[in-house]
């Protein structure tokens, strides 16, 4: 019988961090809610109050970003020029040898809303042809089982009862609604001017891998120059004038320190680039010194994992929970999209899109029992 321990994923949900949490502020509450996507892999190991976990620091940054992304909105609907600032086209591949960043592709959209709906997070999955009501089930049972489970802490259970699957035929929607009392926290943005609610601006981002998911989860590459197996960016935007003036005043990056470039950017009529770069993989490794002794610690670990999670699920979750998340493997083609609607000014949208992003195949892999 295989002797399972679960100190591993203890030690990695439980790493401390020495940055004091922020206090509270108007927009945090209902900003945790919509960073929960990053949790949902984790959500097995939250189960005992603890310091702030990477997991959690991840939501941090989340949570600041969605703030950024609002003032940016802000400011672009209050600004004076008509014109956006400068017309901004970018993009920039890093390619490695013999493969092509096209295995998976992420898409984010900053956007006016086509859908006149609450404030809300809506997670969706695609599912095999003719799946759509067997996907949709499980999801049920897994909310449903999760929510009662005897090993998680209160706010997992919390989460898990607010989340609402609704069918759309092979397309299954995960509905994320605020509390009233998140609602209320929600800003409501009266003081913009009626006139100029019906914005067109927009920004664009995109971002391919070499790799899929599932290969980069496999692969346990430690080096980070590598481990995408190349990357392709571009990013085209209407909103550079207000994203500069952000920055400069209310920036919660490390772009803050370069404020006086940011600055010169703004006095920019237009601004195109792209780069392409090729390389091969085991000169890149070797100059980043990510050794083979790197390479077997990472692989060890994540076997570790592997051996780990099904028990660790099982004990705090049930059978029934770990049963219905390793069987959506069965059902659905892939995650297709995150939208956070009714949370930014002039009902403006963020809609990060998937295309070939397969998690349950991972969920499966890693939750189900090994002998």
């Amino acid at each position: 019988m295989v002797e399972y321990s679960t100190a591993q994923v203890d030690d990695f949900l439980a790493d401390e961090v020495n940055e004091t949490r922020p206090s509270p502020m108007r927009w945090r509450r209902f900003g945790f809610a919509a960073a929960t996507l990053a949790t949902v892999c984790a959500l097995v190991g939250a189960t005992s109050p603890r310091a702030p976990t990477p997991f959690e620091e991840m939501q941090h940054t989340v949570i600041k970003t969605h703030f950024f992304i609002q003032k940016v909105v802000e400011r672009s609907l209050m600004a004076a020029k008509s014109d956006g600032g400068p017309s901004t086209t970018i993009g920039f591949t890093l390619k490695e040898k013999d493969r092509t960043p096209n295995a998976m592709k992420m898409t984010a959209h900053l956007r006016p809303s086509t859908d006149d709906v609450q404030a809300e997070v809506i997670f969706s999955f695609r599912a095999k042809p003719d799946h759509g009501s067997k996907l949709h089930d499980k999801l049920k049972v897994l909310f449903a089982v999760g929510e009662v489970s005897k090993g998680a802490i209160s706010q997992t259970k919390e989460l898990l009862s607010r989340l609402k699957p609704r069918q759309d035929g092979d397309d299954v929607h995960i509905h994320l609604a605020p509390t009233e009392e998140e609602l209320k926290n929600v800003p409501h943005f009266d003081d913009i001017d009626q006139g100029i609610m019906q914005s067109e601006q927009s920004f664009k981002f995109e971002m391919g891998t070499g790799h899929d998911f599932g290969e980069i989860v496999s692969n346990a590459n430690p080096c980070p120059a590598t481990l995408f197996g190349g990357v392709k960016v571009s990013m085209s935007t209407s909103l550079a004038d207000a994203l500069a003036e952000s920055l400069v005043s209310e920036c919660p990056f490390d772009l803050c320190e370069h404020k006086k470039q940011i600055e010169m950017f703004e006095a920019l009529d237009s601004l195109s680039a792209d780069v392409t770069t090729t390389y091969t993989k085991e000169k890149l490794e070797k100059t980043a010194n990510c050794t083979a002794d790197k390479a077997a610690e990472a692989k060890a670990s994540m076997e570790e994992l592997r051996q780990t999670l099904p028990h660790y699920a099982f004990e705090n979750f049930g059978g029934d929970f770990v049963e219905a998340l390793t069987g959506l493997a069965e059902d659905s083609e892939g995650f297709r999209s995150i939208r956070f609607v009714g949370m930014l000014p002039a009902s403006y949208e963020l809609a990060l899109e998937f295309e070939n992003l397969k998690l349950t195949p991972v969920f499966k892999e890693f939750f189900t029992p090994k002998h």
